[in-house]
């Protein structure tokens, strides 16, 4: 497909925004926003974070939706994108609507305008990269600075399930669809939770490494120290049901490391617990306490019976060449 072609049919429509006048020029124009703005970007590549056979259109959704986690863990709500697709020279048109068909398919589930971008080939992978700009709800974004002694420490939705997706063996697919479907497209929370972590929470990250390798990022940048409860962790049934198997060779805690979960894990104050928990219901998003902060280092997880657990496996860290 000619590059013309390509922004005329599959990336020009995705724009919802005046300012970016159709993508005709060179920039366009963002409009002043009430609250502070925040701005992200997450590159996704061939065989490093997906796979050459998951299908392309729930590569395109995995594209927004982790940097859409990286806004609502700041208490932001996403706004506008910009997008940059590298691809090989060898991908058929029908490919490039696959990919461009799950962006397109987030981008409106999210509410959000393309605004610009750029296209490029490649001679062997694809390779797709979005930034996104959004709004805080409320004042400054939630860093992952905040944490205070004696914070409570919230994460939405469940954890695990996408690690467990990608680990699972070809003849257990189609035993458990929704940890496959997991890993292909991460289940990120509803984006009312920026109000939330906006209004309560000291502070927040996305849980994109792993949950303990995440909640190590904020309590080194705050100075302290966090206590977690593996009994308090929330999983799915799907997980459940996996890891309740008699051949079953992965434990609970072995979730805590996998990452790509992309829901928001923050701390706030033991006083705000009954809003936080009253916000939570009604507004039907799932919200657990797992654990506390205190004074010292680490992460420290305890088992069903109270007692410390080693922690085995601490997520995901990207390597690089020195």
């Amino acid at each position: 497909m000619k590059e013309f072609d390509l922004i005329q049919n599959l990336i020009a429509p995705l724009v919802r925004f005046d300012g970016a006048d159709g993508l005709t020029d060179d920039v366009s124009l963002l409009p002043r926003f009430d609250g502070a703005a925040v701005i992200t970007t997450d590159t996704l590549v061939e065989n490093v974070h997906f796979r050459s056979a998951d299908p392309l259109y729930s590569v395109g959704q995995k594209l927004v939706r982790v940097n859409v986690s990286d806004c609502l863990a700041k208490g932001a709500k996403p706004k506008f994108a910009l997008l940059n697709l590298t691809l090989p020279n060898s991908m058929s048109d029908q490919q490039i609507r696959d990919i461009m068909g799950g962006v397109s398919a987030d981008l409106t589930y999210f509410e959000m305008s393309l605004i610009g971008g750029d296209t490029t080939s490649s001679p062997t992978d694809l390779v797709v990269s979005l930034t996104v700009i959004g709004e805080c709800a409320e004042g400054a974004p939630v860093r992952r600075s905040g944490a205070c002694v004696g914070d409570d420490i919230w994460v939405t939705g469940t954890i695990g399930d996408s690690g467990l997706g990608l680990r699972l063996p070809p003849a257990e697919v189609s035993v458990f669809p929704d940890l496959l479907q997991a890993y292909l497209v991460p289940s990120v929370p509803d984006s009312q939770i920026a109000e939330c972590i906006s209004l309560y929470a000291n502070s927040s990250v996305d849980v994109s490494d792993g949950l303990v390798a995440d909640l190590t990022h904020i309590v080194e940048c705050s100075g302290v120290r966090a206590q977690i409860s593996l009994s308090d962790i929330p999983v799915s049934d799907a997980a459940d049901r996996y890891l309740d198997r008699s051949e079953a060779t992965l434990r609970k805690e072995d979730l805590l490391g996998f990452g790509d979960d992309y829901q928001c894990l923050f701390t706030a104050p033991q006083s705000v617990r009954p809003v936080i928990l009253s916000w939570a219901s009604e507004n039907a998003i799932r919200l657990s306490r797992i654990g506390k902060v205190l004074e010292g280092q680490g992460v420290s997880l305890l088992g069903a019976d109270g007692q410390p657990l080693r922690i085995v496996n601490g997520g995901w860290q990207h390597e690089t060449n020195s």
